[in-house]
């Protein structure tokens, strides 16, 4: 088995460090050249010196930084001039990946790990899933995510969801059409689904899993990348999405402007997909595990899978 790397970003977590420490240690005690990295930026509570104390153990790095500007800086602003919290995320994601490839070129097994939302972590799921993404060469299996619930036993995280059946989010369809209903149809479509695991194009769940090789060089992003324009154009084309009736209706003769208010926008060319803002932001925003993933398929990578009886995370 490959050795593993654990990624996380952390923000006033300072009620779950003792848990996040438990993890780590279930994790990197399952290969000795096991390293762990975590970004936290802004805390307002006693994360960052609660963190940099994990560093005794010296198979973990962290770092602490201050980012948090007077006024807002993100392209995606709310009504109301506040910043895009997708965006805050994403940058720190990258920055934690930034902290992996200057310290760590060999082959792994990456994990990346929500530090905000961690239990008592089983260790043999864990080490059985590395060493089946060891042992199959190509890219028929690259990547694993993780079955976590909610406080009601559903899946919680249905906005980094995506499959060949459910494909397009509100970046296209707009918030209405994403809301509880169609979240609802992705948790019974999941549930439904024989089988122990579920081919996806992109999940998460706060547990993940990945061949290093795979998103080596890759960047998170809160907004519609050239992997998913590519992918949607295709899908568009080929009328291969469920809901195609009602995207071929919305490209078809999209409703640009309201009373004088931009609703959404070509992101890659009047030739291309039109985005609808959504989420209360005045941009087409997306979950930032989506282009992430998206990027991965383009690569060629197909092998995503959700498993659905790996559960070591509880919900939120």
């Amino acid at each position: 088995m490959r050795k593993l790397v654990v990624l996380g970003i952390a923000k006033n977590i300072s009620k779950q460090v003792t848990i996040l420490k438990d993890c780590l240690t279930t994790i990197l005690d399952l290969h000795e050249d096991s390293r762990a990295y975590i970004y936290e930026n802004d805390s307002t509570d006693d994360t960052p010196s609660l963190l940099k104390a994990l560093e005794t153990d010296s198979r973990i790095k962290v770092l602490c930084e201050k980012t948090r500007s007077a006024e807002p800086t993100t392209k995606a602003l709310t009504w109301d001039n506040k910043a895009c919290r997708l965006e805050r995320i994403a940058d720190a994601r990258n920055k934690c990946m930034e902290m992996w490839e200057s310290a760590d070129k060999e082959d792994s097994i990456v994990i990346w790990m929500d530090c905000d939302r961690v239990t008592r972590l089983n260790g043999d799921p864990i080490s059985f899933l590395a060493r089946q993404l060891t042992e199959v060469p190509d890219k028929t299996v690259v990547a694993f995510f993780a079955f976590s619930r909610n406080h009601l036993g559903n899946m919680y995280d249905t906005f980094a969801y995506r499959d060949d059946k459910f494909t397009l989010g509100p970046e296209i369809m707009g918030q209405e059409w994403w809301e509880e209903a169609h979240q609802k149809s992705i948790i019974k479509h999941v549930n439904e689904s024989p089988g122990t695991h579920l081919k996806v194009l992109s999940a998460c769940n706060g547990l993940a899993m990945y061949r290093s090789e795979v998103i080596r060089g890759l960047r998170f992003t809160a907004y519609p990348n050239t992997a998913m324009e590519a992918y949607y154009r295709t899908a568009l084309r080929d009328l291969r999405v469920e809901c195609h009736k009602e995207l071929v209706k919305i490209q078809d003769k999209p409703i640009t402007h309201d009373r004088g208010v931009c609703l959404g926008r070509y992101l890659f060319g009047t030739e291309g997909i039109w985005y609808k803002n959504n989420s209360g932001y005045n941009q087409p925003v997306v979950c930032e595990w989506v282009p992430f993933h998206f990027e991965i398929v383009q690569r060629g990578y197909t092998g995503l899978f959700l498993i659905k009886g790996w559960e070591d995370v509880s919900g939120h």
